[in-house]
């Protein structure tokens, strides 16, 4: 029996702490990561539209009223509108009566997050 037990239960305990110290590590380094993440000022994108191409983008939008940026997916975004009061997002969804695209984004800029609003 104390054989049965020594080839059984020993490796599931041990399994056990190593999973626990392992998981408790990957835990405190994404922690401290997303922490990093979040210290900027939550500004709101409004987004009109994502193109696989420049030229695209130029044909759909017209230049004196977007934004326009390059993602890291290879995408040409236009951004009709910047806010960081969520309650602003329907009236520049209205002013353009299209449909938008709202995402949340973490403004690490510090001359942007320092300006007097």
């Amino acid at each position: 029996m104390k054989k049965i037990i020594s080839k059984i239960v020993i490796p599931i305990f041990i399994s056990v702490v190593c999973g626990y110290i392992c998981g408790s590590l990957v835990y405190e380094v994404y922690d401290s990561k997303i922490e990093e993440d979040i210290k900027g000022e939550k500004i709101f994108l409004i987004q009109a539209g994502a193109y696989d191409t420049y030229d695209n983008m130029l044909k759909n939008t017209s230049l004196s009223n977007y934004i326009y940026y390059e993602d890291d997916d290879g995408l040409f975004k236009s951004i009709i509108g910047i806010t960081e009061d969520s309650n602003n997002i329907d009236k520049i969804k209205n002013s353009y009566g299209k449909d938008v695209l709202v995402k949340e984004y973490y403004s690490k800029d510090e001359k942007l997050n320092t300006i007097d609003h």
